[in-house]
């Protein structure tokens, strides 16, 4: 599913909770923005996982050329029209 510049893989994961992985590649910037969207993607997961219905190992691939779109607001809306996606 790509929602914001972000695409997400996720597949049920028959544990307790879920998890997440990152893939920011070097087209996303140097190393200080790539860093700042990891840690915006890492506490936009934490503070959501609730919302996802079920356990899920997620990947989420930052899609390079968004520019903007990695704010802490946009990142945060396209999580939850993911996780409304794994509900139904």
């Amino acid at each position: 599913m790509t929602s914001g510049g972000l695409q997400f893989v996720y597949k049920r994961n028959g544990q307790e909770r879920s998890r997440v992985g990152l893939d920011v590649s070097r087209k996303v910037g140097k190393a200080c923005r790539r860093n700042t969207v990891k840690r915006r993607l890492r506490e936009v997961f934490r503070n959501h996982r609730g919302l996802l219905a079920g356990s899920f190992d997620v990947v989420i691939r930052v899609i390079p050329g968004s520019g903007e779109l990695y704010s802490y607001r946009n990142i945060e809306q396209a999580f939850r029209k993911f996780a409304e996606k794994t509900a139904g």
